[in-house]
């Protein structure tokens, strides 16, 4: 919803004030809706879950396009090495929170199998997002 806000402008010409003149602001507030409603998709376990998936499978795919090319192609380890250790916290982090998240919700074993898998195939937590954690 816009709010409406006067504003006075004042136009100085060497110092001295040469005219006044007022307007309306429209001020757009949905960005700040849209952080409510991050903030209500980080209090669920499940919004959570949907949020890290999305960070791993990113991480993820940093190392499969950028990281090991350098890594092979250019002979720089470096950036393998620390994205790696980024990405293997998020993995583990990922993997216990499909599993406290399958066993809350009591999720059958196909569902919990799958969300598990979808680490471990590029872009699979993205469908995962799509299919599974979805409710």
């Amino acid at each position: 919803m816009a709010k409406l806000a006067k504003i006075r402008f004042i136009y100085y010409y060497t110092g001295v004030k040469a005219s006044y003149s007022y307007a309306l602001l429209t001020i757009d507030t949905t960005p700040i809706a849209d952080l409510c409603g991050m903030q209500q998709l980080l209090s669920r376990q499940l919004g959570l879950l949907r949020v890290l998936a999305f960070i791993e499978g990113v991480s993820f795919l940093l190392i499969l396009f950028v990281t090991m090319p350098l890594k092979y192609f250019f002979d720089m380890p470096e950036p393998n090495k620390a994205i790696g250790m980024v990405h293997g916290l998020l993995f583990i982090s990922y993997c216990l929170l499909v599993l406290a998240v399958g066993i809350s919700r009591e999720w059958g074993w196909k569902k919990l199998v799958l969300g598990l898998l979808a680490s471990i195939v590029p872009f699979g937590t993205f469908w995962a997002d799509v299919k599974l954690f979805r409710e």
